[in-house]
């Protein structure tokens, strides 16, 4: 993880070092089994949010170069992921018969292949566009999905691994269109986007910090996510105003990634309640 570029203090020497103590979960680790647990299933699919979010940010940020050279890979990492998630959730449902959630991949199968196309070809301001607009597509389809594998679960652990889910890709989906906006995709309803997304993400925590289900290793987790939080809310609002744009940009895709990898981890923790 990159932190060079985000401000240093002792509160947030603190917060590496206990990311750093985290134990590393492998997004693809679980892709790959014949047989995942069902809460896994719920956790997976609501990677499927988040994964085209995390595309269109990278192509974003190649468009508009901020660590552009580190964009690139990360973007095609997220493509690999989505497809070896996409297989596993659909073998899944097939041996569940779950006749709904099939439907659902099956429509978000079609736009996945003309995404995957333009997300690996060339980066320019037309691809951004189809991208903008696609990726929307697919997040409608994956959140159906994810509320169909928490509806599968049955359990309130479903729900909560579903809603933690919900706000590691609002991080994401708040980094894409900061960064839509950064490469030329200027509007009203981004900026107001952002806005409702980020009052969401709170609003979101709040409930998962009064679950009765959290035990003391999840609300550590949530306490690392909402000081994470802070740290990127903080570059997105500075940025707003600042005339060093290109230090800004970085620190926001630097935090975009941080939070994204607390978030991940808080999931995690409510994947291992089931």
């Amino acid at each position: 993880m990159n932190t060079d570029a985000l401000p240093v203090s002792s509160t947030r020497r603190r917060l590496m070092l206990a990311l750093g103590a985290l134990p590393f979960v492998s997004l693809a680790a679980h892709a790959k089994e014949a047989e995942m647990p069902m809460l896994e299933a719920v956790n997976q699919a609501g990677r499927q949010r988040t994964f085209p979010q995390r595309i269109a940010k990278f192509y974003a940020q190649q468009l508009c170069g901020v660590k552009a050279d580190e964009a690139g890979p990360l973007k095609l990492k997220a493509v690999e992921l989505f497809e070896q998630q996409y297989r596993a959730l659909t073998d899944f449902a097939t041996r569940r018969n779950a006749k709904d959630i099939l439907d659902t991949y099956a429509k978000m199968g079609r736009i996945w292949d003309s995404y995957k196309s333009v997300a690996t070809g060339p980066v320019n301001l037309d691809g951004l566009k189809q991208i903008a607009t696609m990726s929307e597509q697919l997040l409608d389809l994956a959140q159906l999905g994810t509320t169909q594998f928490a509806t599968l679960s049955g359990t309130q652990s479903g729900k909560l691994v579903a809603l933690a889910g919900r706000d590691r890709m609002l991080s994401q989906r708040i980094s894409k269109f900061y960064f839509l906006q950064a490469a030329g995709l200027q509007s009203a309803q981004i900026t107001a986007e952002i806005e409702a997304e980020r009052k969401e993400f709170v609003a979101n925590m709040q409930i998962l910090k009064k679950s009765p289900e959290n035990t003391k290793a999840i609300q550590s987790a949530l306490g690392l996510a909402e000081t994470q939080w802070l740290f990127f809310d903080m570059g997105l609002q500075s940025a707003k105003n600042s005339q060093d744009l290109a230090n800004q940009r970085n620190n926001v895709a630097v935090a975009s990634e941080n939070i994204f990898q607390v978030m991940d981890q808080l999931v995690a923790s409510y994947t291992s309640l089931g």
